[in-house]
């Protein structure tokens, strides 16, 4: 964690998997490839139109790990604790099994 470049990557990396789970939900939920998301914006909008109507949680969460994981992991790098990793990349880990139905290892 001294080095702060392979935590930014996989922040990076993390963020990118909790999209695809977004994506693959919506596209379960009928929403075609092409009218998929492309911004934060749009992605709050989806999750609230389509997925999060019953779960406010899900939403709740999706702005938390948008947050930690994309802002404050990813673009400004101020995840450098152990502890702060492991706790924002548990808001991605409850997201994907919660639009999945499965549980991640």
């Amino acid at each position: 964690y001294s080095d702060l470049k392979p935590v930014r990557e996989d922040c990076g990396t993390v963020w990118l998997a909790v999209l695809e789970a977004v994506d693959g939900a919506l596209l379960d939920r009928g929403v075609l490839r092409k009218a998929l998301p492309r911004s934060y914006e749009q992605y709050v909008q989806a999750l609230g139109s389509h997925l999060a109507i019953k779960n406010g949680r899900l939403l709740h969460t999706f702005n938390a790990a948008y947050d930690q994981i994309h802002i404050g992991g990813h673009y400004r790098g101020l995840l450098r604790e152990p502890e702060s990793v492991k706790g924002a990349f548990s808001l991605a880990r409850r997201i994907i099994e919660t639009l999945s139905g499965r549980r991640v290892l």
